[in-house]
C-alpha cells in the first residue's frame, strides 16, 4: 500500500484531486493525538524522540501519561513500563492490560 505522500508524489502534474482509499489509516492517526484516548496499562507503538522521522518504533505498555493537554498533534507523550519515552503513534489495544 503506498503511503499518502507516495501517492501524491506519483500523481500527473496538475492533478489536485487526492482521493484517499483507506479511512482506517486516518482513524488511526488521529486517535493518539488525543489525551481521552490513551489510558494507562494499553499496549502501544510510540517513537522516541531520537528516532522521529524514521522507520523505528518501540512497543510496549503505558505506565504514565506525560502530556498534559487534551490534544498534541504529534502524538501524545508517554512513558513506557520499561521506561522509554515518546509520543504515541498507534494504539494497539484500547483495553487496559491485567495486572
Amino acid at each position: 500500500m503506498l503511503s499518502i505522500i507516495e501517492t501524491f508524489l506519483q500523481a500527473p502534474i496538475g492533478n489536485t484531486t487526492l482521493i484517499l482509499t483507506n479511512y482506517n489509516v486516518i482513524q488511526k492517526s488521529k486517535n493518539n493525538q488525543f489525551r481521552k484516548n490513551i489510558r494507562i496499562g494499553q499496549k502501544v507503538k510510540i517513537v522516541e524522540k531520537q528516532n522521529q522521522g524514521t522507520d523505528n518504533y518501540t512497543f510496549g505498555v503505558i505506565k504514565r501519561i506525560l502530556t498534559s493537554k487534551k490534544k498534541h498533534t504529534r502524538g501524545i507523550k508517554v512513558q513506557l513500563e520499561t521506561g522509554q519515552v515518546g509520543r504515541v503513534q498507534e494504539i494497539l489495544d484500547n483495553r487496559r492490560t491485567k495486572k
